[in-house]
């Protein structure tokens, strides 16, 4: 699929992330923004109405035999598509079945890249009208990639510029694709958007060609809008519940539910490890058109760890940018010829955790930058003397026990997984240690929460008693803040103030209850009970008879 899809198609692609089009959609958009001179460009977003349903069998036999697929493979699918039967369930009672004509099954796992397939017919149609210079591209900066759409599965985005002779180009393209594939373009709920430099005048003269029914339609979509003062939402709802006596600590939460807490991620660092995954993306790979022109703006020279700081930066970049050091921390470069590894700021010598450092004294170490310079004519061995004279006898020593692989490109390690590959998983549990470091459960208490959340009890009766050891039951004396100028007292005994241990353990209307369970413990262990119902007489507690005395 890789070597068969455009680039420009991020969606069900091995290898591919949909972020990463959206991160490019976010660039674009700015660009569209400070875009300055006398031609103005457009973006489309085009929205095609049950894409899946409308998918015509022939078309996409077709393009499956123009991509080198046998007659063979082209029969089983199209006995897969095309042997469903439709029942309509009319008035709670299934209609007789039917036999479609056209259109794959959503849910189908195979249906995905069937469409993508297709679809890769219009943006090879997209990329014709480019080369030959039909419909013009673009891009975040003059050296980035040109770009003339993306696509998002079923969802597209156009580019070209605002002028009739273009519009009316790209209309008939959209038209044409249409025709062939079968599917309905809803100009009504697609949505265009302008660069700064278009007049009004324009707005109305292009949008009404395509049928558009606003030029101001981007406030519509989300990919298009972005909200720079965001609201906190956890620390909000946070406030609510400790409003309503319901707070618990995040870290209670939070924790894994052997350490005593209720196993539920912490949101902010699970965002963080998923933008920790793009941020390794572009570490080791930038060969996708996302890597490529964010390198372009952000870091020419090519080095990730050489970010130019500039004020036109999109949020999504900002995010991103923000998980690179957290990146560089917890990798390790693998040495292969050399050419990637920087000496001075990429850790790459066995047993440092940070980047060597040049020895005191020593002359032009500005002039060695890549590690391929610190070795011998042949590229196979190191330069002892030229280590020598810029580390430490230490230093230079361990450099002298890294192999050298002059065919193998250098490789950046995740050193949290023991494959080397990076992780979500390991991103975030990391991130978790580091921003509780201080929060430390004993051996003790985690045999405790282990033997908890084996009990044979319905999980309601054992979140009551995680409630009881963490003490974030909401007695009379957490909610003080809330019951104003209340009765803090027992509501049983009415002698002291409640609290969790009180009503629990301490009051002598509890001993009473205590003391007829355990009796009424050691009359079931007399008789023959069956094991399985014994364990789980306290999910069927019933009040003693009448008369009886507790």
């Amino acid at each position: 699929m890789v070597n068969i899809i455009s680039p420009m198609q991020s969606a069900y692609v091995p290898g591919r992330l949909i972020s990463e089009n959206i991160c490019l959609v976010q660039e674009l958009v700015q660009a569209m923004k400070k875009k300055k001179g006398r031609t103005g460009h457009l973006a489309l977003k085009m929205d095609m109405s049950k894409a899946f349903d409308r998918l015509e069998w022939k078309f996409l036999m077709n393009v499956l035999k123009k991509f080198g697929f046998s007659e063979k493979f082209c029969q089983l699918i199209h006995q897969c598509i095309s042997t469903t039967q439709i029942e309509i369930m009319v008035n709670g009672s299934p209609s007789p079945s039917f036999k479609p004509t056209r259109g794959i099954r959503q849910g189908d796992p195979l249906s995905p890249y069937l469409f993508i397939l297709a679809m890769e017919a219009f943006s090879r149609n997209m990329n014709h009208y480019e080369v030959t210079k039909q419909l013009t591209s673009m891009k975040i900066l003059r050296s980035a990639p040109k770009i003339n759409h993306l696509l998002f599965a079923d969802d597209c985005l156009l580019f070209c510029k605002a002028n009739l002779d273009q519009t009316r180009k790209l209309l008939q393209l959209i038209e044409d694709f249409s025709f062939c594939s079968g599917q309905l373009i809803n100009f009504h709920k697609s949505a265009i958007y302008f660069t700064k430099n278009m007049s009004p005048s324009s707005f109305q003269t292009v949008s009404g060609f395509l049928q558009v029914s606003s030029p101001y339609a981007e406030f519509q979509i989300t990919i298009f809008y972005h909200q720079e003062n965001e609201l906190n939402t956890s620390k909000v709802l946070e406030e609510k519940r400790v409003k309503q006596g319901k707070a618990t600590d995040n870290l209670e939460k939070c924790e894994c539910s052997k350490e005593g807490g209720l196993g539920f991620r912490d949101l902010h660092l699970f965002n963080r490890a998923l933008l920790a995954k793009s941020a390794w993306r572009l570490c080791t790979d930038q060969t996708s058109i996302c890597a490529k022109s964010l390198q372009e703006k952000y870091f020419p020279d090519g080095q990730v760890s050489n970010i130019k700081k500039s004020k036109n930066t999109t949020w999504s970049w900002t995010s991103i940018s923000s998980e690179i050091n957290f990146i560089l921390k917890f990798s390790f470069w693998s040495l292969g010829n050399g050419h990637k590894i920087l000496i001075w700021k990429n850790n790459w010598v066995h047993g440092m955790h940070e980047p060597p450092i040049p020895k005191q004294g020593a002359i032009n170490t500005s002039h060695y930058t890549h590690v391929y310079q610190l070795m011998a004519a042949d590229n196979c061995s190191w330069n002892s003397d030229m280590l020598f004279s810029l580390f430490e006898d230490q230093t230079a020593n361990a450099i002298l026990n890294i192999n050298i692989f002059p065919d193998y490109e250098d490789k950046l390690v995740w050193t949290l997984e023991k494959n080397g590959g990076f992780s979500v998983k390991s991103a975030y549990k990391k991130m978790f240690q580091e921003k509780n470091a201080g929060q430390i459960v004993s051996d003790a208490m985690k045999s405790v929460f282990k033997r908890l959340w084996r009990l044979p009890l319905l999980p309601r009766v054992q979140q009551f008693l995680w409630k009881c050891v963490r003490d974030v039951l909401p007695s009379r004396d957490k909610l003080m803040h809330v019951i104003q100028d209340g009765d803090y007292s027992c509501s049983f005994c009415k002698q002291v103030t409640e609290t969790a241990s009180h009503c629990i353990l301490e009051c002598h209307i509890v001993h009473l209850v205590w003391k007829y369970l355990s009796d009424f413990t050691d009359m079931c262990r007399k008789k023959t009970v069956k094991p399985h119902r014994q364990n789980r007489y306290n999910l069927h507690w019933s009040p003693p008879p009448r008369g009886t005395d507790i």
